[in-house]
């Protein structure tokens, strides 16, 4: 990336070191006047073109109707720390295969108007003057639209069962770390701690699975299932603990969580 230097920032700091701190003035990643984002149009651009404008996406959700894309600026550099970056994520909506909407999203998270939102991803470069890039483990986008507030009023008929599955925080490790999880049609998506994976399934034995563990449960119909995974400290190693929960606790724990949307 070329960098113009705007000034030069020179302080003494506690330790009796000089460092030198140097404004950067490089271009937005994601800029609606100018740039590869002013050749997509709302209505008109296709898959391919954006594809072809922006590159693959970071993420694709939601059987690919929405597209995210995430890149960040270096605005401050300091030779004595890591500097300073502008985080940007776009989202790219899709309807009947055109671009329905485009959005920016302003910092490391947060949230569109849509009402989805971008609540983890980020890998910073071991180069601190390299940009940051969105990880497909680590990355994890939530809705508070209504079909958040539908899953977790979801009525099973009587042949069926509303599972929900949630990942436990834990203060001894790393809450950005996602467990892959696996049941039916949901096949190795990241279970992010600040969300839930919902999904209606038929009466009958299913198997859920993690990385290194599975539980088989029954559905009998018209149930609701909580399942919660935990990372705890084993004799050497960390590992990952499936249990089922009864419905006070589960219901409790989902309903501090948004509905997370699958790769």
């Amino acid at each position: 990336m070329f960098l113009r230097l705007i000034s030069v920032v020179c302080v003494l700091l506690v330790s009796g070191l000089s460092g030198c701190i140097f404004p950067v003035d490089s271009p937005e990643p994601y800029d609606e006047n100018r740039g590869k984002l002013v050749r997509i149009r709302a209505g008109e651009s296709s898959r391919q073109w954006v594809t072809g404008v922006l590159g693959q996406p970071d993420a694709q959700l939601d059987g690919g109707n929405f597209w995210v894309y995430g890149e960040t600026r270096m605005v401050i550099y300091d030779m004595a720390g890591p500097g300073t970056h502008e985080y940007q994520s776009l989202l790219v909506v899709f309807k009947n295969e055109v671009v329905e909407s485009y959005e920016i999203l302003e910092s490391r998270y947060g949230c569109w108007s849509t009402g989805l939102c971008l609540v983890s991803g980020w890998i910073d470069s071991p180069k601190k003057d390299r940009p940051a890039t969105l990880d497909r483990e680590k990355t994890a986008v939530v809705s508070q639209r209504h079909d958040d507030s539908q899953a977790k009023s979801f009525a099973p008929r009587k042949e069926q069962c509303g599972v929900y599955f949630y990942k436990a925080e834990n203060i001894f490790f790393g809450k950005q770390y996602a467990p892959s999880v696996s049941i039916g049609s949901i096949k190795d998506e990241p279970l992010h701690y600040k969300g839930y994976l919902f999904l209606a399934i038929p009466s009958g034995t299913h198997i859920f699975s993690t990385v290194d563990r599975s539980i088989d449960f029954e559905c009998e119909g018209g149930e609701r299932l909580y399942f919660e995974v935990k990372q705890e400290l084993g004799w050497t190693d960390s590992e990952l603990i499936v249990r089922r929960v009864n419905e006070k606790d589960g219901k409790a724990a989902v309903t501090k969580r948004n509905l997370l949307l699958t790769w």
